[in-house]
């Protein structure tokens, strides 16, 4: 561009996420400490340089510290209860089947209810009629297992949109459908990490207000994912005692420092003060997904997971800090994640929130070993010889890029800092799960083997991101 003025918004002009990332890079390489978060936040120069937000944005990410939670706060503590439950039979509408999670949740249905028809609501994207966009998920994910589920009407696909009224089927479309199903899952949402507020507010916010109103209207139990990252990693207290998050929990005076994990907070206080007023619902929390358990398979677009590319940064960069090396590492696999969904919602019960998250961590040391014994090699340092290999990649053209899974999780020291006050517990849901018969794996050695056995197929702890 010839000229780029001081008030030039960084997004109008033409500039992603990926090149925020360079920018910071830039950044960091004058010694100028711009989070990644503040680019969105504050996306022209003047208001980085004067640390200003624009009113709209700093109405939509503040928290209501004035709201009083001590409604939404006896429901959760409900959770503490021994809860009765059954076991049931239930027709299902999936919404977000297309994506990594919302795959395996349709073929652990499958797995436990093989009789039954699924219904799915999928949105036409680009030149892919909805049924298309499905069957190549599924192609991807499982083959040609489900081909002809199509064919058979054993899964049946309509054309609407979560944001719409009626979710934008015709009334005698919405109607049939109401009458064929009992419970909702919702898997939609926008996951990446940064972006535009009105956009991942339509969808993670209003989208979930549309289905709770729906569920409510119609009397359909709603299963909402939302994400275990509205805990926050840190919270704004003056002690610095750990906090505890667990399915009784919402506000801790967390840092929600982003639009995803904020507009999923928002979301599930929606459904929360709807079930104060009748609505049906459970919110799973999930926790980080990976490779399935089975065979080691992983999400088709795996240059969006963040953990996969702080991975790739730190094999790039051959170091990790000692610092973590106790580090508690959780590692959800998605099959099984999947499989803990099912098994909830084939159940009767009355609980409001459940954390899914696989509770068998492994340490940071001992998934450095597994790095190493696939051949890369990672060496433990120091925090000040870690940041000196740091400012040495950002320095050098063709080493800085392999490095930005890690650029927005630097400091000012150029160290990285994933130590968290904030503890997640997940005790009221493993005691249900182990009821149900369901308990999490253990990742051992054959796990990792078919884990890293999965990125050297695409090459991609190896290769670039422009490669």
């Amino acid at each position: 561009m010839p000229k780029v003025s001081i008030d030039d918004n960084f997004f109008d002009i033409g500039c992603d996420s990926i090149i925020a990332i360079k920018f910071q890079i830039e950044a960091l390489n004058e010694n100028i400490d711009i989070s990644y978060g503040d680019i969105f936040k504050y996306p022209t120069i003047r208001m980085l340089s004067e640390n200003k937000n624009t009113e709209q944005n700093n109405l939509a990410l503040s928290v209501d510290k004035d709201y009083d939670y001590t409604r939404l706060n006896n429901i959760l503590l409900k959770n503490k209860q021994n809860n009765n439950w059954n076991l049931s039979e239930n027709r299902v509408l999936l919404l977000g089947s297309t994506g990594f999670l919302g795959a395996h949740i349709l073929d652990s249905y499958f797995s436990n209810n093989p009789d039954n028809t699924l219904y799915c609501i999928v949105r036409k994207k680009g030149l892919l009629e909805p049924s298309e966009r499905l069957k190549k998920t599924l192609n991807y994910y499982f083959g040609n297992k489900y081909d002809d589920y199509f064919t058979k009407n054993k899964i049946v696909i309509l054309d609407g949109d979560i944001c719409e009224k009626n979710w934008g089927l015709s009334l005698a479309q919405f109607k049939d459908l109401m009458n064929h199903i009992d419970i909702i899952i919702n898997s939609a949402a926008l996951v990446k990490h940064y972006g535009d507020y009105e956009t991942f507010s339509k969808i993670n916010i209003e989208g979930t207000k549309n289905i709770s109103h729906i569920c409510k209207k119609y009397s359909k139990k709603l299963y909402h994912i939302s994400t275990l990252s509205v805990s926050g990693m840190k919270t704004n207290t003056k002690n610095s005692e750990n906090q505890i998050f667990d399915e009784t929990s919402l506000y801790i005076n967390q840092e929600l420092d982003n639009v995803y994990i904020y507009t999923k907070f928002e979301a599930e206080k929606c459904i929360l003060e709807e079930i104060e007023n009748g609505l049906n619902a459970t919110i799973l929390r999930v926790g980080n997904l990976t490779n399935r358990f089975s065979d080691g398979m992983f999400q088709i677009n795996v240059h969006e997971n963040a953990f996969v590319n702080r991975l790739k940064a730190i094999i790039h960069l051959k170091a990790i800090q000692r610092s973590f090396s106790n580090h508690l590492i959780e590692l959800t696999p998605v099959d099984s994640c999947a499989d803990a969904i099912i098994k909830i919602t084939n159940a009767y019960h009355t609980f409001s929130v459940l954390h899914i998250v696989n509770t068998n961590y492994i340490s940071c040391k001992k998934l450095i070993n597994y790095i190493n014994n696939a051949n890369y090699h990672i060496k433990p340092m120091s925090d000040k010889n870690f940041s000196s290999r740091v400012e040495k990649y950002l320095s050098t053209d063709n080493l800085k890029n392999s490095i930005t899974g890690i650029i927005t999780d630097l400091n000012k020291n150029k160290t990285l800092n994933y130590i968290t006050n904030v503890t997640l517990k997940a005790d009221i849901t493993n005691t249900f799960l182990n009821r149900l018969e369901f308990h999490w794996p253990i990742l051992d050695d054959l796990y990792f083997k078919k884990y890293f056995a999965f990125f050297k197929k695409i090459n991609y702890f190896t290769k670039n991101e422009e490669d």
